[in-house]
């Protein structure tokens, strides 16, 4: 990673990003090979702003990576609601999936946009630790445990229930991934949403260890 805006995409050699991508894809290609990858996550950068070169760039990643599901998150709220429409129409016409951002609403955050533009649908809940994420906006340097230390409850996991499943309407299939990375709290929610799906949730060994990273 480079200082922010020091590198874009209109810096770097045609080849060079070619031959990136390149490697990118044969490093990844035994998960797809054996049925192991869902998709392939593209997170903007919190600065990334809204431009249209940008989200021409962004629409041409189907093609980097084709017959492999991509999803698009974006972090700068120049995206969303601004240009949501373009944004959202461009990821359509792509077969790119938007990715459903469950954040603290701190300056520039991307609101919750609930929309399915392609055959896979995507929600990342990132936990609602407003502290934290306004810290890193201070300047500061928050632990990843300190920045993400948020343990949903059942009736904040409940109440995102009809989202996911409106989008489960518009998606052959939907991913909801937990980025609350503190301790076994993206375990524990995501055993929490599966009860509240009515899915079979296995029992967790006693020698799971709830803080690997403490």
């Amino acid at each position: 990673r480079t200082r922010r805006g020091e590198v874009d995409a209109a810096s770097v050699p045609p080849e060079a990003l070619d031959h990136a991508f390149r490697l990118f894809r044969a490093s990844v290609a035994p998960l797809a090979e054996s049925g192991k990858l869902g998709y392939v996550l593209f997170q903007l950068a919190p600065w990334v702003h809204f431009e249209r070169a940008r989200l021409a760039y962004v629409a041409s990643l189907a093609e980097r990576l084709p017959g492999w599901t991509i999803a698009v998150e974006f972090r700068h709220r120049s995206w969303f609601p601004e240009h949501g429409a373009d944004t959202l129409a461009a990821l359509g016409a792509a077969r790119l999936a938007h990715v459903i951002v469950d954040a603290p609403q701190t300056v520039n955050a991307v609101p919750r946009v609930t929309a399915a533009t392609a055959p896979t649908a995507v929600f990342r809940l990132h936990g609602r630790n407003a502290a934290g994420w306004l810290a890193q906006l201070r300047g500061e340097a928050p632990a990843v445990r300190e920045k993400y230390d948020y343990l949903y409850t059942e009736d904040e996991l409940r109440a995102l229930l009809p989202e996911v499943e409106r989008v489960a309407d518009d998606a052959e299939q939907v991913f909801v991934s937990f980025n609350n990375n503190n301790r076994d709290y993206p375990v524990r929610n995501a055993l929490m949403l599966k009860r509240l799906l009515g899915q079979p949730v296995a029992r967790v060994p006693d020698s799971f260890a709830p803080d690997l990273f403490a």
